[in-house]
Formats: structure tokens, sequence, C-alpha cells
């Protein structure tokens, strides 16, 4: 899969003052695994390197873009590269993207934007990250600091798989979003019950287009540990007839150590992995919550 990501996160020397934010997970760990497309707007929007500080003045939702100290703005000239850039991403087929957290070009979330008097607000978004999410609406996006955090990288690894089997679902195959949806049920309801039973309506009358705008609001929501404790147990109910009393005692315990926050969702996992291998279950086994494949399950929970 191809991922886009900030330039200067691969340890590129494209900031304003010449140096880089290499991230070791990054490079560490996706680049061997993934297609890593590297963008800078600024550097290739003709900037040059180095060049003077940029940033953002006026309203978080149109700010303008102007440089720091000869506050010349550079609004119009950004914005244009910016349409023109999301385009030429287009053909590669993306399933994600990393930006550089709190850029004036790139930054997600929480970019600073001066008012009038020079007071600046943590409440805008770059220009190009903008312009990327507006076309690219259903994209798994995150920065590189909110993916510092391990629950944060979890999810966005697993939105990564799940965007990735999205597209390749044929749409005109009778069945084909029924199917997707089965398949992802136990998963979908980690996130929440609300927004499962969401794509759950919207999968049963076969509206395609529901079904996206709900799989957006679900890509955004944070697994919760009470809701994937719930899977957890509703996933070891299926082997109540088969496993044996110690089995199933065995497992619970993961599960209720996993609830109270003593050992990660891997554990469990593998522990119910195992009873399937042991009794398989035929829908179950098509479940990517229980069965992911083994290149998402080690990204998704490598240390």
């Amino acid at each position: 899969m191809k991922l886009g990501v900030s330039r200067c996160l691969l340890g590129d020397k494209v900031r304003f003052d010449g140096g880089h934010k290499l991230d070791h997970w990054v490079v560490d760990i996706l680049a061997p695994r993934f297609e890593l497309v590297p963008v800078c707007p600024e550097f290739e929007a003709g900037f040059g390197v180095p060049r003077e500080a940029f940033r953002l003045e006026g309203s978080p939702q149109a700010p303008r873009m102007v440089t720091s100290h000869s506050r010349r703005d550079v609004t119009d000239q950004m914005n244009a590269w910016c349409a023109a850039r999301v385009e030429d991403l287009v053909p590669l087929g993306l399933r994600g993207y990393i930006f550089k957290a709190k850029s004036p070009t790139s930054g997600l979330r929480n970019v600073k934007v001066y008012d009038q008097g020079g007071v600046p607000s943590n409440s805008g978004v770059g220009l190009f990250a903008a312009a990327f999410v507006k076309r690219f609406p259903l994209m798994p996006c995150e920065d590189e600091a909110q993916l510092a955090l391990p629950e944060v990288r979890s999810k966005f690894l697993e939105n990564l798989f799940i965007y990735d089997r999205w597209l390749t679902l044929d749409q005109q195959q009778p069945g084909a979003l029924a199917q997707f949806h089965a398949d992802h049920k136990l998963l979908f309801q980690t996130r929440g019950p609300a927004p499962a039973r969401e794509l759950g309506a919207a999968a049963a009358a076969g509206d395609w287009q529901a079904y996206q705008t709900g799989l957006r609001r679900l890509f955004d929501r944070q697994g919760a540990r009470g809701a994937q404790t719930a899977v957890l147990q509703k996933t070891l109910g299926f082997f109540r007839r088969q496993a044996d009393p110690y089995e199933r005692a065995s497992v619970g315990a993961s599960i209720e150590m996993f609830r109270q926050g003593h050992v990660p969702l891997v554990v469990p996992l593998t522990l119910l992995r195992h009873l399937l291998g042991k009794y398989p279950d035929p829908w179950l086994a098509r479940q990517h919550f229980l069965t992911p494949p083994a290149e998402e399950l080690q990204l998704r929970y490598h240390p």
C-alpha cells in the first residue's frame, strides 16, 4: 500500500531552517512495509531551503499564509499549488497520509492562527492538509505527534486496512456490501455500538453512500476499552460449548486483565485466536477483528 507522508518526517532537510523532523516509527517500521510518497508543500511550491518561516493569520476558517518577518502574503500561490498537488496524488491510490503536526501547510489540527493583534490561537488547519482532506474525505489521516500515542497508532493502522479493503470492494457484486459489513462486524463494534448499528442499517438497505458516510465517522472514533472488552467477551461466548472450563476461565481472566488495563488487547486476542484454531467457526474465521492478516496484526501491536 502507498502512504503519503510529510517529507521532513523521512529525514529530508526541507524545513524552513534547513533541518528535518525524522520520525523513527515512520522510517524504521512503516518504510519497509509501505511505499511512502513524500510531499513537502513549502519546498515543492518553490520557496526553497532555507526560507523565511511562514505563519497563518486572520480567520481560522480561511486563513492567510504570510512570511513571518517580511510580511509577504503567499496564500494564493500556496493554494494554487495545493489544488494541483492533490489532483496529482489521485492516480497514486494512497491508502493514508501522515502529516507534520502544527505546520502552517501540513498541520491537521491545532495550527497557530494569529489575529489582527498578533495573538495566536491553536485553531487552524494547514493549507495543504485542508485541501487534502477535502479531496480525500474518507482517507485515514493523522499527524506524527498523535501517532506517538499507541492507541491512536493502532486505530490509524486499523483504519488503513479497512480503507484498503473498502476501495477494492466490487460495488457491482451482489451482496458485496452486506458481506463487507459482516466481516467487519466485531471490529466495528469495538468503536462503539452506535456507529456499528448505523453501518449495519446502511448495509441492510444496500445504501453505499450512507455506508461510506458512516465509515468516515467510525474512522474518527477511538476504540473504547469498554466496547473492546464487550466484543472480547462476546467472542469468547462462541466457544462456550466446545472449550472446556479451564480454557474459558483462562481467556476470561485475560479479558478481565485487559479491562483493568494490565495487559494490551493483543493478549486476549491471541488466546481467542488459539481457541479458534482449536475449535473452528466459519463466521469468526472471517472476522477481521479476530483474524487480520499477519502483517496487519504485527503492525498494530508493534512496540
